[in-house]
């Protein structure tokens, strides 16, 4: 665990029951018990409309991808938040589709409130017990080097292999340099 003495004040404050230690690469933290940690948000297929069949074959490429061995802890949280309004009317020229889209504000607006929700997983590789505390000095004051980056690069790989898992070795990359999860879904 790193020694956050020199850091701490007097009056504990919200830096103090976070587990970040320090962004040590583009999407990746340190954790104060010196793991390594990255997340992503996703949005997936309406499971609502998929068949038995469509539910079987998610629950086994997603059980498959998150199957990662010791030391990897995942976390997956919805966030909801109030939605905008519903669209504002005239998107539809048609008779038809109007109405129904009209049928359709009716029944947005009469729920009172609506909801969005975004969905983020992140994942946290812990390293072999010997070589966490040389981890945890290296990115806070310096120290061995080629085992931190062999580290690094092994986190880097695990990565890689859950968004080909999940994506399908999806080409298209997301801003924050972590390959499709985010725009793509499952």
């Amino acid at each position: 665990m790193l020694s956050l003495a020199e850091f701490r004040l007097k009056a504990k404050g919200l830096p103090d029951y976070l587990p970040w230690a320090a962004l040590i690469d583009n999407g990746i933290v340190l954790t104060k018990a010196g793991g390594l940690m990255a997340a992503w948000e996703y949005a997936g297929p309406d499971l609502d409309s998929a068949t038995q069949d469509e539910l079987i074959t998610m629950a086994a490429r997603v059980n498959g991808a998150l199957a990662l061995g010791e030391g990897w802890v995942l976390h997956a949280d919805a966030v909801r938040a109030m939605a905008p309004g519903y669209a504002p009317a005239g998107a539809f020229r048609d008779r038809t589709t109007r109405m129904i889209d009209d049928i359709r504000r009716q029944h947005f607006e009469s729920d009172g409130y609506g909801f969005k929700s975004r969905y983020v997983l992140a994942v946290t590789w812990f390293p072999p017990m010997d070589r966490q505390d040389k981890t945890a000095r290296f990115f806070t004051e310096g120290g061995a080097e080629s085992t931190c980056a062999a580290q690094l690069e092994r986190f880097r790989r695990g990565l890689r292999e859950i968004e080909d898992r999940l994506v399908g070795g999806g080409e298209n990359p997301a801003p924050d340099g972590h390959r499709g999860c985010a725009r793509r879904g499952w």
